[in-house]
């Protein structure tokens, strides 16, 4: 009886009565055939243990452990399954596709079948519908889980059927593969069963007798303590135990002692809780922090075994089930900052980055500034330095915050902030909640200076006073977007320093003349162009170009053109009469191939009385004597002052055969030069040198006072006979000291030409005479047949200057 009738006394009795039942049995050999048109099959029914003697479940390919076995209703397709239909067949066996029993549909992928039997049998036969390749696998298995043997299946035509027998015996377990879509129509398999033939059943009465004193036993019943996170919890774990022939008392516990010793459990990831166990029973379980981590709905479990004693020294052990709580810790924000300058696109950021759920919770912001995340809000502030700015601020759910500032950044001075502040609120997947602040510095960068360019006027040996910073002379006064300070630290000329700020530079004109330029920080100046603008007639300007350079406070730097004209006013130069002047200077070739009578019939006569008439230098005398006259005459009619020069080259050395220059005078009483015609006399045989006669007409000029503002022309007249080496170097000079023109006229045509100053670098033109007869058509010397008159053609020579 065991411990349950040790309370019985002496003379009690107890019983009880047993029953058992003896039977006969024979084996019998039980044939199934199975067409899955059994009651409770119909089409989309799942399929397991419906069908005597034998267990079915289907897996699809990839799902293991799933049944989806499902009967297919062949006589009414389903789920476009026409390759399944079979008139007259009924249900047949599916894998199906997707467990919708309203429209079955059979898996194209194929999967596998189990069949468990009852018990040991002997397959015979399996009737497949609508297999195609690859064929199906069959194969058996005992009891004992060993592969007796693995069969092919047959293959059909698209929704064809095919039976396949054999005699597969002690079969616990078929499985058949299907690897594409199909059915099984068909089985059949036999099965030996046990059939009990006779029984009788006898009863067997027991008593037990009592013996002595009883002795009442403890029992020590299971308890359950929880707590939360955050909480301590108690519970008597006698209050609920059989104390036996009591008093019951703890004598041991799991991990600790029954003396109200504190000591330590410890959960499967960590986590550790105290425990005190008094010695009345009472448990204590205090969590203490470890368990703060906790998500709502998590948590941790002990079990501390224990156990009672009786007076009598009987025992029991019970258990102790103590539980830890989770609970939802809200969601911590952090205050966020960010910056940027003045001239960001946008200030990005994220405001979940530093902020944080203990539960490891996903956290998400829905608010920003009270609306909805998302939003766009506009925002206002005033800078450091008083200025009101805007801007527009999106926080997003996923915590990413876009700033945009808007108009007017552009002025902030360097060092110049602004801030913008917003609460926004995030939320854990529990609804708790927690707040912080995003605040954005936008800070300002210096903007340059802005020099602008000054136009100065003056006349000459008049000092100009102004200021290149304040003086809107150009285009405009120079400013700074800032406000900042600033002040000129350079000048310069052609991108080179001229000296200090607040120091008298010299500084040089275009036209090769210098003048005295003080500039101070400030931007005040002062030029003194002295005496040496004075040569400028009136009319004529000569410029001084420079650059001037501007800072300001943070050393940015701008650069800007300052120009100052100088106006003549009065004489000046080679103009005495004060108005501007015309410089022209014929150079003659006085070579002896121009004192040939060439121009037969021409009456020219002699006219330098070298015994020679109509000769090509007699032309070119006639032609400038008539030209003089009519060239002072238009001079005079547009008001300009005109010089005239006239000098010669010849064949021999410079200066031979007395050759020099002068400048011409006209005698209108005679038409002809007062110069003293035997000047200009033939030279010795052989090739005449143009260079020096160039030469001496460039000291004409210079010895006439001419300046670059003067018109300065220069024309040879030649026959062409003559050698043009160094004409060019001679040339280019006197164009650099005047600026000058060099034009040649021809009495012959190029063809005839032993020179031709048309292929020297600096000659503006060189025209020829363009018929055979040289001397009544050449372009500078024009012969009017009705006059009989050879002379400079006026308005060619006006053309050029």
């Amino acid at each position: 009886g065991g411990t349950n009738f040790l309370d019985m006394m002496t003379g009690d009795t107890d019983s009880f009565r047993l029953a058992y039942t003896v039977e006969a049995s024979t084996q019998q050999v039980q044939t199934h055939n199975v067409d899955f048109d059994g009651a409770g099959l119909s089409a989309g029914t799942i399929v397991s243990d419906q069908i005597g003697g034998v267990t079915i479940r289907a897996e699809r390919a990839g799902h293991a452990g799933e049944n989806a076995a499902m009967i297919f209703d062949a006589d009414n397709p389903t789920g476009g399954d026409w390759d399944l239909s079979q008139p007259g067949e009924g249900n047949v066996l599916i894998i199906t596709e997707d467990f919708d029993s309203s429209d079955p549909d059979d898996n194209a992928g194929g999967g596998t079948f189990f069949f468990d039997f009852d018990s040991a049998s002997t397959v015979t036969s399996l009737t497949f519908l609508d297999t195609e390749e690859p064929s199906p696998q069959i194969r058996f298995y005992d009891q004992s889980g060993n592969l007796i043997s693995t069969l092919t299946g047959p293959t059909t035509a698209n929704g064809g059927m095919a039976t396949m027998n054999f005699n597969v015996a002690n079969v616990a377990r078929m499985e058949i593969d299907l690897q594409g879509s199909g059915a099984i129509a068909g089985m059949a398999f036999d099965q030996s069963t046990t059939v009990v033939t006779a029984s009788d059943t006898a009863f067997v009465d027991v008593v037990i007798n009592g013996d002595g004193v009883p002795n009442l036993l403890p029992v020590a019943v299971d308890d359950a303590l929880a707590v939360d996170e955050n909480a301590t919890g108690a519970i008597n774990i006698l209050a609920n135990d059989d104390q036996g022939d009591g008093p019951a008392s703890i004598i041991a516990i799991d991990g600790g002692t029954p003396d109200g010793t504190p000591f330590t459990v410890t959960s499967t990831d960590g986590r550790t809780a105290t425990v005190t166990l008094q010695a009345d029973g009472t448990l204590t379980l205090d969590p203490g922090s470890d368990f703060l981590t906790l998500a709502e709905g998590e948590t941790r479990d002990f079990v501390l075994n224990y156990t009672i004693e009786d007076s009598n020294g009987d025992q029991s052990t019970a258990s102790v089930l103590l539980t830890v709580n989770g609970l939802n810790e809200g969601p911590i924000a952090v205050a966020d900052v960010n910056s940027g300058f003045e001239d960001t696109a946008a200030i990005a950021g994220n405001v979940l980055i530093n902020d944080s759920d203990p539960n490891g919770d996903a956290i998400s912001v829905v608010m920003a500034n009270g609306q909805a995340a998302g939003t766009a809000l506009a925002l206002s502030g005033v800078s450091s330095l008083g200025r009101a700015l805007d801007g527009t601020l999106t926080v997003n759910a996923n915590g990413s915050y876009s700033f945009v500032p808007g108009a007017g950044y552009a002025a902030m001075a360097e060092g110049e902030t602004v801030d913008f502040s917003v609460s926004y609120t995030i939320e854990d997947v529990h609804g708790a909640r927690d707040y912080a602040t995003l605040t954005i510095t936008v800070n300002g960068l210096n903007e340059g200076p802005i020099a602008t360019a000054n136009v100065y006027a003056t006349g000459e040996g008049v000092d100009l006073t102004g200021n290149i910073i304040a003086d809107d002379t150009g285009n405009g006064i120079d400013s700074d977007p800032n406000g900042d300070a600033f002040s000129v630290v350079d000048v310069l000329a052609g991108g080179v320093s001229l000296g200090s700020v607040g120091s008298a530079m010299t500084v040089t004109s275009a036209g090769g003349r210098t003048g005295t330029l003080t500039v101070n920080a400030d931007g005040t100046f002062t030029f003194q162009p002295g005496t040496n603008f004075d040569d400028l007639n009136t009319g004529d300007t000569d410029t001084v170009t420079l650059e001037y350079t501007i800072e300001d406070i943070h050393g940015a730097r701008s650069t800007a053109n300052f120009v100052i004209d100088v106006q003549g006013s009065g004489s000046g130069g080679g103009n005495p009469g004060g108005g501007p002047a015309i410089n022209v200077m014929f150079v003659v070739d006085a070579s002896s191939s121009m004192f040939v009578d060439k121009g037969v019939g021409l009456p020219l006569a002699d006219q330098n009385g070298d015994g020679v008439a109509n000769s090509a230098f007699d032309l070119a005398y006639w032609g400038i004597s008539d030209f003089i006259a009519e060239l002072q005459a238009e001079a005079a009619t547009l008001g300009v002052d005109l010089n005239i020069g006239l000098t010669g080259f010849d064949d021999g050395a410079p200066n031979q055969g007395g050759l020099d220059y002068g400048t011409f005078t006209y005698d209108a009483a005679t038409g002809l030069s007062a110069w003293n015609a035997d000047v200009l006399s033939a030279g010795t045989s052989g090739s005449s040198i143009a260079a020096p006669g160039i030469t001496r007409g460039a000291q004409w000029f210079s010895d006439m006072g001419a300046s670059l503002s003067d018109d300065n022309q220069m024309i040879i007249l030649t026959d062409g006979q003559l050698d043009t080496a160094g004409a060019d170097a001679v040339i280019a000079e006197f164009q650099a000291s005047f600026g000058g023109d060099v034009h040649a006229r021809y009495t012959g045509s190029l063809g005839d030409l032993g020179a031709n100053f048309a292929a020297l670098a600096g000659v503006i033109d060189a025209l020829d005479s363009t018929t055979l007869n040289p001397m009544v058509d050449p372009q500078m010397l024009a012969w009017d047949q009705a006059t009989m008159d050879a002379a400079l053609t006026t308005a060619d020579v006006l053309a050029f200057v």
